[in-house]
């Protein structure tokens, strides 16, 4: 039990990292940056449209990695998950430096 409530912990901290990766990235391309994911680029003709793509896609995502639960690589998985997230973000708040520092 306390194994599937930390599991589920970690898909909904891997939820919010994607929303938050995602509405980082709309402030970037607004302030001209453009984005590294050659797969999302496309996306960002719409920025709802864009939102809702990535969520979908991290949604089933985590709908598998929650299905297998019990498995070792899933959780291997949803580790890589967050670790790449935490990798994404600390570059958006790295860049973010970098812009403020050559204003």
């Amino acid at each position: 039990m306390w194994k599937d409530l930390r599991f589920g912990a970690a898909l909904g901290i891997l939820s919010a990292l994607s929303i938050i990766d995602g509405a980082l990235t709309l402030l970037w391309i607004r302030c001209g940056v453009l984005e590294a994911n050659p797969i999302m680029a496309p996306l960002l003709i719409n920025p709802l449209f864009f939102m809702m793509i990535k969520l979908l896609l991290v949604g089933a995502g985590s709908f598998v990695l929650w299905r297998m639960r019990s498995r070792l690589l899933s959780a291997i998985g949803l580790i890589l998950c967050l670790a790449t997230y935490g990798l994404v973000l600390a570059h958006h708040v790295i860049g973010s430096f970098g812009i403020l520092c050559s204003l």
